[in-house]
């Protein structure tokens, strides 16, 4: 995750915690390590990336780490693990045949996020690899508190039963929020099993927005997810790397 999604966050709300759910390796300390955010929570169950979180933490107080992944209820269930590079496509969710492959799977403790004993959080940020859903139920009342959520999604099933963007959005519009923003990249215009669009959304609590930031943000949701408009920007870009290359010819 990049910092776009977080600063156009912090023009709605000013966030003084914050929980990171899917931290793999910490990559983002860094970034969160520039904004004035008094508490941050992150979760991880691989135990190869507790200890290097724990490492990059343990000279930071603001920081929190749990050694556990989050879902709609406690349990203990297997992760798959994606090997080498690809650690960050670990995964509840069975994957399909890609090119990442995945050697091993461990059991791992699930909890939801109110059995971990925090009080409230104003803003997540969740990339679990298809189980964002199940991360949210968890919440269960304490959803409401949340001010806004940077989320992961995709516009096909590259695990098996992993809910789509659509499917995200009609869960979050349930709860009361909106999508205001999003990062999405392309691999595929038109959808198959194993590729399309996927990226992050930054969903606000509505009771921060007035009628006309909701109804832009619904009506950019729709305009910038569809076929036609994966086609425009997937050949743009196409197009943009074609010249390139033949400026380099010539």
């Amino acid at each position: 995750m990049g910092s776009e999604l977080l600063d156009k966050g912090l023009t709605f709300y000013d966030v003084k915690t914050l929980i990171h759910i899917g931290a793999h390796e910490a990559q983002e300390v860094w970034i969160y390590d520039q904004y004035d955010i008094q508490k941050i929570y992150l979760v991880e169950p691989l135990p190869r990336c507790i200890k290097i979180i724990k490492d990059k933490i343990s000279t930071k107080p603001k920081y929190k780490l749990y050694d556990c992944a989050l879902g709609s209820r406690d349990e203990k269930t297997d992760i798959y693990i994606a090997d080498g590079e690809d650690s960050g496509s670990s995964s509840l969710l069975e994957p399909r045949d890609s090119k990442i492959t995945f050697s091993n799977k461990i059991q791992i403790n699930v909890k939801k996020f109110i059995s971990l004993g925090i009080d409230e959080v104003d803003a997540a940020v969740i990339d679990t690899q298809g189980f964002e859903i199940e991360v949210l139920k968890g919440f269960e009342d304490k959803l409401a508190s949340l001010k806004f959520a940077i989320v992961e999604f995709a516009n096909y099933e590259g695990y098996k039963k992993q809910p789509k963007y659509k499917d995200l959005n009609r869960f979050m519009k349930s709860k009361g929020f909106v999508v205001v923003d999003q990062i999405k990249r392309i691999n595929q215009p038109i959808p198959t099993i194993n590729a399309g669009s996927f990226g992050d959304a930054l969903y606000v609590n509505k009771n921060l927005l007035n009628m006309r930031q909701i109804f832009l943000g619904n009506f950019n949701y729709y305009y910038r997810n569809n076929i036609i408009y994966d086609l425009l920007l997937f050949y743009k870009k196409k197009l943009k790397i074609f010249i390139k290359n033949m400026l380099k010819l010539s």
